[in-house]
């Protein structure tokens, strides 16, 4: 029932994300910064074959495709995969698929990518380890695996545990004031830490090359912060990303999103 649930949420979000994202500073901003990271870690080229676990609308796929790189996006929602090729058409990238499937059972022979990467994906699936478990297999000896997600080790996460858990119903109230669900109402978005991520690699065998802490934004609790003036959200990108870029290799578990890179042995 679980998957049900969280592949229509998906796929009513899939309407006109970018659109979404492109016209609200905090969002964009959020996105530039984790594929900034997703891309670094990566290092996506010519003659690899990449796999996206959890492409959604093919935001970084088509990065990955600008490369040189083969591609092929998986995605439990249909309709995020839908957008994703029609940005691709316009686009007229080649050599870049979108199949929909589920990442716990990965549709590929074991060692088919030279890379991996599952982006904002592993807090959406209730038996994550299972996920990164498939992810292994399919993944070449010597590969990299790119993982990001949002962290529970953050302002962000420390406030959406502040004012979800001891004070619930206050909280419910102010959501309801706001007009804004605590995790923009998904159905299971159960965030980690950067140790739960690299514990979970290091598990299946995998060697950590790379951290990352992503988006620092100062957390205003109750997500407030998303309902600013576009002109105050423009203010506060100009003065994090300076910040950001000085302390993003530095304090790499306290980001809002965490981004880890390993290698499988």
């Amino acid at each position: 029932m679980k998957e049900k649930e969280i592949k229509k949420f998906f796929d009513v979000m899939s309407i006109d994300r970018n659109l979404e994202i492109e016209s609200d500073p905090i969002g964009k901003y959020e996105q530039q910064m984790r594929q900034r990271a997703v891309v670094e870690l990566l290092n996506p080229t010519k003659s690899e074959l990449i796999l996206d676990v959890g492409c959604g609308n093919a935001r970084d796929i088509i990065v990955f495709g600008s490369s040189g790189a083969e591609s092929i996006g998986i995605d439990l929602s249909t309709g995020m995969i839908k957008e994703g090729r029609k940005d691709i058409a316009k686009i007229g990238l080649e050599k870049i698929d979108l199949i929909v499937g589920n990442a716990t059972n990965l549709p590929f022979k074991e060692e088919t990518f030279d890379k991996i990467s599952c982006s904002e994906t592993i807090e959406h699936i209730p038996n994550y380890e299972d996920a990164i478990t498939e992810m292994n297999r399919v993944l070449k000896g010597g590969g990299k695996l790119v993982i990001t997600t949002p962290n529970w080790h953050s302002l962000y996460g420390l406030s959406r545990k502040i004012f979800t858990k001891p004070f619930k119903l206050l909280f419910c109230f102010l959501r309801f004031i706001l007009r804004k669900e605590a995790s923009g109402g998904h159905p299971y978005d159960e965030w980690k830490t950067q140790k739960e991520v690299v514990e979970i690699l290091e598990k299946c065998g995998m060697e950590i090359e790379r951290r990352i802490g992503v988006c620092f934004i100062p957390c205003i609790p109750f997500q407030v912060v998303y309902r600013l003036p576009v002109g105050i959200k423009k203010v506060i990108v100009k003065l994090t990303l300076p910040i950001e870029n000085k302390i993003r290799t530095v304090f790499t578990g306290h980001g809002y999103m965490i981004a880890v890179s390993a290698i499988k042995k």
